[in-house]
């Protein structure tokens, strides 16, 4: 499953709170920046190789880029993820606690979701997913919310005027 909004801005963040315990490494629920099948980013929390739960930062074709594990404790706790954008740059965030954000990757290519790398037309979608990779799961993934941001700094200027 997945829920999305566009991306509208070259600078950036879009966030979101949730719940979700995974049994097996085929579950997989968190935040994606999306252009297509095969051009996107994952960041969620999973079961890792050594059984444990993280939060882990993937590529479209599998490839893990980062990993961090929870302690027993925080893996019970809402988890809160983030990703900022900023022009060609992103950086994917997680926190167990309202505020304490936690860096998993920064500078990681932004242009791998450009349409000029990925090809279409479509743009990148930024929300929230949940899956068992076509296999049978009773887990369930709960958002308390998603939140996007967009911070261009030609809006936010005061030297920026619209009047003629």
């Amino acid at each position: 499953s997945y829920i999305s909004r566009r991306q509208q801005h070259v600078t950036g963040s879009a966030s979101t709170k949730m719940e979700f315990q995974p049994v097996s490494n085929n579950e997989f629920a968190g935040i994606a920046a999306f252009q297509g099948e095969k051009h996107h980013y994952l960041l969620g929390k999973t079961i890792g190789s050594k059984g444990q739960q993280v939060v882990q930062l993937r590529k479209a074709d599998g490839t893990v880029l980062a990993e961090a594990p929870l302690s027993k404790k925080d893996s019970k706790k809402p988890l809160l993820l983030r990703v900022d954008f900023d022009g060609g740059k992103c950086a994917f965030r997680y926190a167990t606690q309202e505020g304490d954000w936690k860096m998993l990757q920064d500078n990681v290519d932004g242009r791998y979701l450009s349409t000029r790398v990925s090809g279409g037309f479509v743009g990148v979608t930024l929300g929230m997913f949940a899956t068992s990779q076509g296999k049978s799961s009773n887990s369930k993934a709960s958002f308390d919310w998603f939140d996007y941001e967009g911070n261009d700094a030609i809006y936010n200027s005061t030297s920026t005027s619209l009047k003629q």
